[in-house]
């Protein structure tokens, strides 16, 4: 082989490696640009999982006000009951006192008919309140399973990230080397 050919074969090399070194260059950049957009979506999934702790402690608080108010309902519920024991008594001693407590005796039965709506009332509140309770039961464990959910996918973009800054660090390591 003369002179002329090593030299038109080390051309030929020459424009080859810097095609390459362009081509890694290439390959780098939409790495990097590939990790610049998991890292937007990383950052993406960090608001949804805050909005999810913050709807979390929204409806533990919905979770809370609805024991309160059944609390309250239970305080209900005795009063009625125990206004129904009062107009029973009433009833009685109405009874025991003939014509003289005739008048009493409408009076205790009113009062007998207004405790039994509280009670029922009361039963009904307590039934949808009830129901409300295992809506939000399960509103709130889908929250929670949305938050392992967003968890799982910040560590597999986090992986993502981490694997492609790797390889664009070697590939602008490669093309340092080539040229």
């Amino acid at each position: 082989m003369n002179a002329y050919a090593y030299d038109d074969n080390a051309s030929t090399g020459e424009t080859d490696m810097h095609a390459i070194a362009h081509a890694v260059g290439e390959t780098a950049a939409r790495a990097s640009q590939g990790a610049e957009a998991a890292q937007v979506a990383f950052d993406a999934m960090n608001q949804v999982e805050e909005s999810s702790q913050v709807l979390e402690r929204r409806v533990e608080a919905l979770t809370d006000a609805s024991q309160r108010i059944n609390a309250i309902l239970s305080t209900i519920e005795a009063i009625a009951s125990q206004t129904n024991l009062l107009a029973l008594n009433a009833t009685i001693e109405a009874a025991r006192a003939g014509e003289a407590g005739r008048g009493f005796a409408v009076v205790a039965g009113e009062v007998k008919a207004l405790a039994g709506q509280t009670a029922k009332a009361t039963e009904d509140i307590a039934s949808r309140i009830s129901a409300l309770d295992n809506e939000v039961k399960e509103i709130l464990d889908g929250v929670r399973g949305s938050g392992v959910s967003v968890a799982r996918g910040k560590e597999a973009v986090d992986q993502m990230t981490a694997a492609t800054q790797e390889v664009a660090t070697q590939l602008n390591d490669l093309r340092t080397q080539v040229g």
